[in-house]
Order: C-alpha cells, then structure tokens, then sequence
C-alpha cells in the first residue's frame, strides 16, 4: 500500500515538472521564433522521469543473487 501512495506522489511532482518543462519550452519557442532578428537560439528542456518504488520478488517468494546480501524473517 505504502509504495502505491509513494509512486502515486511521484507521479504528481514528476507531472507538476514536466508542466513547467511544458511552460519554459513554450516561451523558448517564441524566443527561437525570432531568432533571425536577435541572434539567440536556445536549446530546449527534456522531461524528467523520476523513478519508482517496486515491490521485490522476495516478498512473495524468490532466491537472492549468489553474494547478495538479505534480511531473512523467520
């Protein structure tokens, strides 16, 4: 449940940047529109994709890589 809600919360901070991405972008696009006449030409921002949390196989059963290291709960 926690990392539905946690991924869920990524989403939205990942989208609010990717807006604002979207905003500074647009107003580049104008920049760049007159860029014969000024001489500027600026380049353009990605999108970010930030990650998210995923459940490990371990959980519903699963076997460790050789050498690594896990917390086993008997």
């Amino acid at each position: 449940m926690f990392i539905g809600v946690w991924n869920s919360m990524v989403t939205v901070v990942e989208n609010a940047a990717n807006g604002l991405i979207d905003f500074i972008n647009r107003i580049i696009e104008k920049i760049n529109s007159v860029s014969l006449f000024t001489g500027i030409s600026l380049k353009y921002f990605n999108h970010v994709e930030l990650e998210r949390l995923e459940l490990l196989p371990y959980a519903n059963g699963g076997f460790p890589n050789t050498g690594q290291m896990f917390i086993a709960r008997e």
